[in-house]
């Protein structure tokens, strides 16, 4: 036996000693000043910069793709930095060309290669940049895995401004998960916390304003509005933080301008100075609507909301419901916006999955093909040896591609798993949003109710009976509407019309709510003024002379509303309604 291992392993000591002869030969040590290629390369990544700052992406783009044709002997020769810089540069461009997913896979293309360098500080821009996105979609968990890769590079660098984007991490973190329902103090005074972090720094070194000066009166803003939310800090500071925003603030910025009217009308309507707060309100709704182009934002209901508690506190009711109408209709646009970038969330989530899979993919084969090369090299230099490697190469590489099919299938399952709960979930706030949509139907009906001719001219009149028994508002205006109808259009010296009345008084809540609990249908405001009269014994004729129709539209009515109660045929449905009175 010691006779046959002897060649061998002679054999794989001299290949051993090649290849590290082959390794240690490396043409990448070179001075890449020197590299014409390099050069040229860094003259077009610089160029596509200097013309996204110009927010110039047409012309950006050409430059990049020049660069592009140059990528292949920046990657052979090994600089890290010049390839992030290109790919945060490509990463910029598809931002501004909206193209989400290509912009996330370039960003996170840079921070790689910046990781691989001593300077991986340059990546804290694009963490920054990533967090803002995933703070607007209310992301937490993304945003809290940034802010660990961020935070021991922001503390190794000494650059203030590092400091004050590790602090904006944390306050984007802490607002998501106040968006996502966790409203406890302790994440506002958190959020608080860090914004009056990031601005003491900022007007402490004074070296960083030109750096940071276009984004900075967002965090005033931020401030402002959060300390309103808590309330229980004075006017004088709210009031200095609007002011520094609107001082930091882009003057072509109509939003951030939206913005500062509404924070100032909420400032002086906490202080209950309400024709003050009416004026920067009425200034911040006009200018959102001269400038908004109908866009849909969050904001522009609470504008809305603060309006119609102003017209509340200065008596003007008729414009408080006019401004809760309108508030109800920005809100299902806002809710219904929100349900579709949820959707297009999970859609571009599961694609990114799928493209991380795919360049995780294409990365394991570029780095066997460079082992191949290696090897192609052994085998120019030694034949022989390279005929045992390769046998070795090719059950190592069979065994590596069962592992990687293996893995790619569950981690394809666990994607498909985890598609199917996100459905699920689509699916059950599609079931909320038409719940809220029914609830609003019935406060429209209500509403509509309450501005009838005849509801109002009930009230305006002498002849009406407010029931103590019935305290619900909506049945409140069903019992008014019945009572007003009877005295008013009905003779009433009939006997008839005081039984109905005598009866109608002892009508109360309960009633109303035996009503709709004896039936799985949603009954409307004049179906249920329908039962009531059937329960309180009017007869056909009657009931047509109230309600201003024909006896057959009366019968027809009736029918239908039987179909709708669990009873049968032989049931009389007057006496079914009667036993619903105390």
């Amino acid at each position: 036996m010691k006779t046959r291992l002897r060649p061998q392993v002679i054999t794989c000591i001299i290949a051993c000693i090649v290849l590290l002869t082959a390794l240690s030969c490396n043409p990448f040590q070179q001075d890449l000043t020197k590299d014409p290629e390099i050069r040229w390369f860094y003259t077009h990544a610089t160029s596509a910069n200097d013309l996204l700052l110009q927010n110039r992406p047409n012309q950006a783009k050409l430059a990049l793709d020049s660069a592009e044709t140059l990528l292949e002997y920046v990657e052979d020769a090994k600089a890290y930095r010049l390839l992030g810089f290109y790919y945060q540069n490509l990463a910029r461009y598809y931002e501004l060309a909206n193209h989400p997913l290509e912009m996330y896979t370039n960003y996170y293309k840079a921070i790689a290669q910046f990781e691989r360098t001593e300077e991986n500080y340059f990546s804290l821009p694009i963490y920054y940049n990533l967090a803002f996105m995933y703070y607007q979609k209310e992301d937490a968990e993304n945003l809290h895995l940034i802010i660990e890769k961020a935070t021991p590079i922001a503390w190794q660098s000494d650059d203030p401004l590092d400091k004050i984007i590790l602090n904006e991490l944390h306050s984007y973190y802490f607002t998501a998960l106040v968006g996502k329902g966790d409203d406890q103090p302790a994440f506002m005074d958190s959020i608080i916390f860090y914004e009056l972090q990031v601005v003491e720094q900022f007007e402490r070194h004074s070296d960083i304003h030109e750096r940071k000066k276009d984004g900075i009166s967002f965090n005033y803003a931020r401030l402002a509005d959060n300390m309103l939310k808590k309330g229980n800090t004075s006017a004088t500071q709210i009031g200095h933080y609007i002011d520094k925003a609107q001082e930091w603030g882009i003057p072509t910025d109509t939003t951030m301008l939206v913005n500062c009217l509404s924070l100032r009308g909420r400032l002086a309507y906490q202080q209950t100075n309400y024709t003050q707060a009416e004026s920067f309100l009425l200034q911040a709704n006009a200018l959102r609507n001269e400038y908004s182009n109908k866009r849909i934002h969050s904001m522009y209901p609470e504008i809305i909301y603060y309006l119609s508690l102003v017209a509340e506190k200065l008596g003007n009711y008729r414009l408080a419901l006019a401004y809760d109408r309108e508030r109800n209709e920005l809100m299902t646009d806002v809710n219904v916006h929100k349900e579709s970038q949820l959707a297009d969330n999970l859609h571009f989530k599961m694609e990114l999955q799928r493209r991380e899979l795919q360049i995780e993919h294409l990365t394991k084969i570029n780095a066997m093909s460079i082992t191949m090369k290696w090897l192609f090299v052994a085998i120019a230099v030694l034949l022989t040896l390279a005929l045992i490697f390769l046998y070795a190469y090719f059950l190592q590489k069979r065994r590596l591609s069962d592992t990687y099919v293996a893995r790619l299938e569950k981690q394809v399952s666990y994607s498909a798993k985890t598609n199917q709960m996100q459905l699920e979930e689509i699916s059950k706030m599609t079931k909320r949003i038409s719940t809220q949509t029914l609830e609003l139907t019935h406060l429209k009906e209500a509403l509509q109710l309450y501005s009838s001719p005849q509801t109002v001219a009930a009230i305006s009149g002498q002849e009406i009976f407010i029931n103590p028994k019935v305290t619900d508002p909506f049945f409140q205006a069903i019992y008014q509407d019945t009572y007003s109808k009877i005295k008013r259009r009905l003779n009433p010296r009939l006997k008839a019309t005081g039984n109905y009345l005598d009866t109608l008084e002892r009508i109360d809540n309960e009633f109303f709510l035996r009503l709709q609990g004896n039936t799985s249908l949603d009954l409307s405001a004049l179906m249920m003024q329908y039962c009531l009269s059937f329960a309180i014994g009017m007869d056909i004729k009657d009931v047509a002379e109230c309600l201003c129709v024909e006896p057959e539209t009366v019968r027809i009515t009736r029918y239908r509303l039987k179909q709708k109660f669990p009873i049968d045929d032989k049931t009389d449905f007057k006496i079914f309604l009667k036993q619903m009175i105390n």
